[in-house]
């Protein structure tokens, strides 16, 4: 009677600790990223009434007898399903989709939850909402790389910041006209004008004209012209792109004497171009004035497209580029326009300077290939030079009007910070600015545990590595099993309700029955003390 009082007086114990735990479940159903307890019991040890026998060859054997001692909890575990998740509105609000949890750390030691209910603080760190804890991750560097192996740090988001975007690449799409002239090779040309008959002998004179080189590109050649003798004027080339040089003679009366004159070829690129002086005299008191008179070649159409491009301060420069046509039908080049102020150049993939930049079009008039990109002088303060990749992919040319222009750039001009979102599954947080921009500011970090179920409770929807927890795996979100993270929304208790209430009735129950043990056992213990009466 004793023992079986005993045994109903630790039921009753038991009992309550399971109520304990249905009560502590029911009162977090409302608990953000709150994982349900539960309770499995076990039998005591036995007392052994007889140990029973084995059977012999005459008789059988016996059981043995034993008397239990009562139930005792096997162990009070953590339920870590997903709990379901709700739309905040909040930005700031994060759900882990899956394994793992969010990393915070108080000043002492890291902690570990389900629960992202986040805020920015007064210094722009991203904490939790209740309890200032900061959230732990990785900072983008200044080139906007994260390092998710690196140590975990406090993600600062940057409040006051203004950012300004370079342009890199440039995007001109529309038609160059089919029909714009095709250039013609220079092989003849004939200068023209006048020689000062009164110009003292060692007098210089410098003139320039243009003629069209064996590619069909316009060439500018300077003569300079010395006056050695009374009658006579040498002239060669100054131009880097030519050679030549020859010796002009006048008769008495001024006119151009070809028999006497010396005229060499002018060698422009790696074509030849003959020169005819007939219509040169020297008058007296004439002024110098050489000019091209007549040449066989034909200039080059072309077509301007004017393009801003911005620095890493901000500041726009407009760019023009000349599109030629070359004596290739196919084939036109871009340079620098002569009305340019901006002081650009073109370079190669190497950022070499070189003449111009190339493209190509098929028998269709539709792209094949381009070579080349910009270089353009930054602004005082910034990087120099902005080079900008050409896409010129969506370039034609067809037998229609010109069209060409710029399609897009990626520069931006400087913006103050908006706002931030946070990318869907990743966890990596942008920071938005009013030009545009959405630049990575950092990412989040989860971590895992082998065994979650051995995380210890610290309160404030904490947990706390525990001895059979394991080492935390820190990684990013949506990866090496790690669950997604969803911004704007919260996860809620996983407490199933109507299973805590059954919960509750069976350990009501238990005790009920427990109770009722302990009234049997003092009826009978009464009915032995009145025996004595």
């Amino acid at each position: 009677m004793i023992r079986s009082m005993f045994t109903a007086i630790n039921s009753l114990y038991i009992n309550q600790q399971y109520l304990d735990v249905v009560a502590d479940n029911l009162s977090n159903v409302n608990t953000p990223g709150f994982k349900s307890s539960f309770v499995r019991f076990m039998d005591q040890f036995a007392q052994d009434m007889s140990v029973g026998g084995a059977p012999t060859a005459t008789s059988g054997g016996t059981n043995p007898m034993q008397i239990g001692l009562g139930t005792n909890v096997a162990t009070i575990g953590k339920s870590f399903t997903q709990g379901p998740l709700s739309s905040t509105g909040n930005d700031l609000d994060m759900a882990i989709s899956g394994d793992g949890f969010f990393v915070y750390n108080n000043g002492v030691t890291d902690l570990y939850s389900r629960d992202g209910s986040l805020a920015i603080d007064a210094q722009g760190y991203l904490v939790h909402s209740s309890s200032g804890d900061r959230i732990q991750g990785w900072m983008a560097t200044g080139l906007g790389a994260i390092n998710t192996g690196s140590k975990l740090e406090s993600i600062k988001l940057p409040i006051d910041s203004t950012v300004a975007r370079a342009t890199t690449r440039a995007y001109i799409l529309g038609n160059l006209n089919a029909n714009t002239t095709i250039p013609a090779t220079t092989f003849h040309a004939s200068l023209s004008g006048t020689l000062n008959a009164n110009a003292a002998v060692g007098t210089t004179y410098d003139t320039s004209f243009v003629v069209q080189d064996t590619t069909g590109a316009s060439q500018t050649v300077t003569f300079r012209f010395s006056k050695t003798a009374a009658n006579e004027w040498d002239y060669t080339s100054i131009s880097p792109n030519a050679t030549g040089s020859g010796t002009v003679i006048f008769d008495t009366d001024g006119n151009f004497d070809s028999g006497a004159s010396t005229i060499g070829t002018l060698h422009v690129g790696t074509g030849q171009i003959e020169l005819n002086f007939n219509d040169l005299t020297q008058p007296v008191g004439a002024a110098n004035n050489v000019i091209l008179g007549t040449q066989d070649g034909t200039a080059a159409g072309f077509y301007d497209v004017t393009m801003g491009v911005y620095d890493e301060l901000g500041v726009l420069t407009p760019v023009t580029i000349r599109y030629t046509r070359t004596n290739n039908a196919n084939v036109w080049t871009y340079d620098i326009s002569p009305t340019d102020t901006s002081g650009a150049s073109i370079v190669d993939a190497d950022n070499n300077p070189i003449d111009n930049g190339t493209i190509s079009f098929d028998t269709s008039g539709q792209y094949v290939s381009s070579s080349g990109r910009v270089s353009v002088p930054g602004s005082r303060g910034a990087a120099t030079p902005t080079l900008v990749d050409m896409n010129l992919s969506g370039m034609t040319m067809l037998s229609t009007a010109s069209s060409a222009a710029l399609g897009s750039q990626n520069g931006l001009a400087a913006g103050s910070l908006l706002g931030f979102n946070v990318s869907a599954n990743t966890g990596e947080i942008y920071g938005a600015y009013s030009n545009g921009d959405q630049r990575l500011v950092g990412q989040l970090a989860l971590a895992m545990f082998v065994n979650p179920a051995g995380l210890v409770r610290t309160g404030g929807n904490n947990y706390v590595a525990g001895l059979n927890s394991g080492e935390a795996r820190i990684g990013a979100a949506n990866a090496g099993g790690r669950g997604k993270i969803a911004s704007g929304y919260v996860e809620g208790s996983n407490v199933d309700m109507s299973r805590e209430f059954s919960n509750m009735i069976l350990a009501q129950r238990g005790f009920q029955a427990s109770s009722r043990i302990i009234n049997t056992s003092d009826s009978l213990l009464q009915e032995l003390v009145n025996l004595g009466r």
